[in-house]
């Protein structure tokens, strides 16, 4: 998580981040806009359970909300319910969701 804050660029256009260390299941994710990253490493139950950690308090305060999430085993991000999330890129090492109308920054070639 150091690399975090160490990293600087030319083009980054966002130089206020916080990365933080969460169980699965208790992570609600905070009022601001949030980019998540996830490794899958709980059941489809379980990944189920953090959808539904997310979702309440992203309907109660919308904000822009990203998924990045690593080996994706469970359909649970992709489907309608409960977060109805939009499917930005899917490959089978890891699959990338979110609420925005934004297209995804790319890098430059």
């Amino acid at each position: 998580m150091k690399d975090i804050g160490r990293y600087k660029s030319e083009t980054q256009s966002c130089r206020i981040g916080q990365s933080s260390l969460y169980g699965f299941h208790p992570f609600v994710i905070p009022a601001e806009p949030v980019v998540a990253y996830l490794y899958n490493s709980a059941s489809e139950k379980g990944t189920a359970k953090l959808a539904q950690n997310i979702a309440q308090p992203l309907a109660e305060n919308p904000r822009e909300l990203w998924i990045i999430y690593i080996t994706p085993t469970h359909d649970v991000f992709a489907s309608d319910q409960p977060l109805r999330l939009r499917s930005v890129k899917a490959t089978g090492k890891y699959s990338i969701f979110t609420n925005s109308d934004k297209p995804p920054v790319t890098a430059a070639a």
